[in-house]
């Protein structure tokens, strides 16, 4: 059993982590995918030979490479070898159009795509969009003829390695902010180690995690949760980390039992759909010693549950601009802490809570909730504006979020200033769908609010008002808003108003349409 510790000596790229357990023990497994087995010797040789290919194709340190894969081998060998010769990733969700994709190309800018065959034509279709001229290559990334080294090469890539330094960016995740417009978090290699280290420590607290432990990978790649939390954590503590393509939840349980997985782990959709399996109660999982709900509120009956497999348990807190987690419940923690708050913040991470005009407030009161420390980013990508409002001259990140600490001093998250919602563990921003409500014809006003769904957690409601007395059916504004948005951000609900209620600034007034939502207004079209 080997453990992380936060004495231990940092190193400044996260694939030396890869290097370290590739030389400490090659022939341990790092990848489980498809029952096929992956050592650390065999993910650092696949890396290397993929590294030492975009050497060969002449990516500099800094350019960026996007990518859409699930979680398999080949993003994790991607992932490696970015890191190697100081490139930069960005996922785009496998779910996304051509159309929300070549916002993010035209914003990037990279100088290469990978992409799995099945969806390299929402790809080629996006780079068209965008007039991105950069090369296309699809999976699987193992082919030989990636993989001619030389001598040369070889020397060339360990001299690329040696240059890239810990404040280097190795991954742009996007987020969308209130306004919908997404922006690109720049994580550095220091700030993903660092999260990782945090995340390893705290599963399982007091102990932290070691190799000994086996992680379940079942979050998209393209998210802070897939690469850091899913996707680094385990490389760092010597663990072996089960990869699934997408979440299914009979797989899921199904490898716990068969490989002794130790951290089982979701969103509450997740466990609900694990839960809700007739056969749950046949899977053996006494070998699960750490269980984990996060992203969204948690309820007492998942929680229940979660402690039936065993009495660790967390529901910690994170976001993109913290490199993932940044807070954890204590291994005592009870069903109403674990329901009720996010424990404390780690020690990488100094925060305060402050007023409208950024004052700081005093110790119980509820205000937005600013971070800096080694896990928080410094800016966004290409995005000065966004810049200027979420950072402050000391450092401090603005994250928009609303709470504050309790008694015993454990946060309590109140929600975010604006109108974000989550369905299913993926953020989902109401302006964002309005902008393209309103391309629809004949629609003159929109607003989208959540209203709560059991599996989903949130879906949305679109309230509608028509230029005239048309009609469009539900399902025709459905299938038009499916073409140009990911299909959890389309709204499940529709109502047509006669009137919109307005404010004084002659705003859709949507407190008045929250409040018809707790009655269940009977014009509600549903899907």
């Amino acid at each position: 059993m080997f453990q992380t510790k936060p004495s231990d000596i940092v190193p400044p790229r996260l694939s030396d982590y890869l290097h370290i357990w590739s030389d400490f023990n090659p022939d341990r497994t790092a990848l489980i995918y498809k029952d096929k087995k992956i050592s650390f010797g065999q993910w650092e040789e696949q890396s290397i030979k993929l590294a030492s290919w975009l050497l060969n194709q002449n990516v500099m340190p800094g350019d960026r490479i996007v990518y859409q894969l699930s979680a398999c081998p080949d993003f994790f060998y991607l992932y490696m070898a970015a890191s190697m010769i100081g490139a930069t990733l960005i996922g785009v969700n496998a779910r996304y159009t051509a159309a929300e994709i070549s916002e993010i190309l035209t914003d990037i800018q990279p100088c290469m795509v990978f992409t799995m065959n099945a969806l390299s034509m929402t790809m080629v279709k996006a780079c068209i969009y965008s007039g991105i001229k950069a090369p296309i290559v699809t999976a699987p990334l193992s082919k030989d003829v990636f993989f001619r080294l030389s001598s040369a090469t070889k020397k060339k890539l360990v001299h690329r390695e040696m240059s890239v330094k810990s404040s280097d960016p190795l991954l742009i995740v996007y987020t969308s902010g209130s306004t919908g417009k997404p922006k690109g978090a720049i994580l550095t290699h220091d700030n993903i180690i660092r999260s990782a280290l945090a995340q390893t420590r705290g599963f399982f607290s007091p102990n932290g995690c070691c190799s000994d432990d086996i992680f379940q990978h079942q979050v998209p790649v393209d998210h802070v949760s897939g690469s850091v939390e899913w996707g680094a954590a385990p490389l760092i503590a010597g663990c072996a980390n089960i990869l699934n393509d997408n979440f299914n939840p009979s797989i899921i349980l199904a490898n716990t039992q068969k490989y002794g997985a130790t951290i089982l782990a979701g969103v509450p959709t997740m466990w609900h759909l694990m839960f809700r399996l007739p056969e749950f109660d046949k899977y053996d999982l006494s070998s699960v010693r750490f269980c984990m709900s996060g992203a969204a509120p948690v309820s007492e009956d998942i929680v229940e549950r979660m402690l039936e497999i065993t009495p660790n348990c967390s529901n910690p807190y994170g976001m993109t601009e913290t490199s993932g987690f940044c807070s954890y419940s204590n291994s005592q923690s009870d069903l109403k802490h674990i329901c009720t708050t996010v424990g404390n913040i780690i020690p990488e991470v100094e925060f305060k809570i402050v007023d409208k005009k950024r004052n700081l407030l005093p110790l119980g009161s509820t205000g937005e909730l600013a971070y800096r420390g080694t896990t928080v980013i410094k800016q966004y990508y290409n995005r000065p504006d966004a810049n200027k409002t979420a950072f402050d001259e000391d450092g401090y990140f603005y994250s928009g979020d609303l709470g504050h600490l309790s008694s015993e001093n454990h946060l309590v998250l109140m929600g975010r200033k604006t109108e974000l919602f989550i369905s299913g563990g993926y953020n989902v921003y109401p302006v964002e769908i309005e902008n393209q409500v309103l391309k629809y014809p004949g629609v003159q006003m929109a607003a989208v609010l959540p209203v709560p769904h059991p599996i989903m957690g949130e879906v949305g409601r679109c309230y509608i008002l028509m230029k005239d007395d048309s009609r469009p059916s539900s399902l025709d504004i459905q299938c038009f808003l499916l073409t140009v948005l990911a299909d959890y951000k389309v709204p499940r609900d529709y109502v047509f108003l006669d009137k919109f209620p307005m404010t004084p600034l002659g705003k859709p007034a949507k407190s008045e349409l929250a409040k018809e939502i707790l009655n269940e207004s009977e014009n509600v079209v549903r899907r």
